[in-house]
């Protein structure tokens, strides 16, 4: 479920049913693979398929492997770092579907940018039918999780890393809920 007291990052509605999502998210050609290629302007991405999970029953796991495009820094950043070519991101992705909701947790890793083994960006999105109506209430958290400190002096960087991994899962959030809401009309 959501992470305890946490604020979400993005709150949207969807007019479809429960099952019509977890239907969507079981696919092979899943709508993430949409969304990371539409909204975040990925390449080259691979997947798993899902298999059942033995360390967590009742859930499925899959990996994405996949290129970014490299960031826009601004320059204060640029001078602390050089990235020579587009990051290459891990995601590894957890599903839950019970009746009462679907849950996506991702876990992603950027291979290619400085200091890329001191973090990684955690995102909850979470699927619930809203009792009102016949729509779901689609919500996502999202969060860079700090492996290990960076190098003293250089909490200015860690200040845009926290920005800029918001400001990315919520522009994938808002993807992610205009290709669900195509699919619903």
């Amino acid at each position: 479920a959501a992470p305890e007291g946490a604020k979400p990052l993005f709150e949207g509605r969807l007019r479809m049913q429960l099952a019509d999502i977890r239907a969507k998210f079981e696919l092979q050609e899943w709508p993430i693979l949409r969304n990371l290629r539409e909204t975040l302007r990925a390449t080259d991405i691979t997947s798993t398929p899902w298999c059942g999970s033995s360390r967590i029953p009742g859930t499925q796991v899959r990996r994405s492997r996949y290129a970014l495009p490299k960031p826009d820094m601004p320059a204060f950043v640029a001078k602390l770092v050089k990235i020579d070519g587009p990051p290459k991101v891990t995601s590894v992705f957890r599903l839950k579907c019970t009746e009462d909701e679907v849950v996506l947790v991702q876990q992603s890793c950027t291979e290619g940018v400085p200091f890329s083994e001191n973090f990684r960006v955690d995102s909850v999105w979470v699927f619930r039918p809203c009792p009102q109506d016949q729509e779901v209430v689609f919500t996502k958290f999202a969060q860079a999780e700090w492996i290990k400190p960076l190098p003293w002096g250089l909490g200015t960087l860690r200040s845009h890393i926290d920005k800029e991994a918001r400001k990315e899962s919520e522009q994938a959030a808002k993807g992610l809920h205009r290709i669900l809401g195509e699919a619903s009309v």
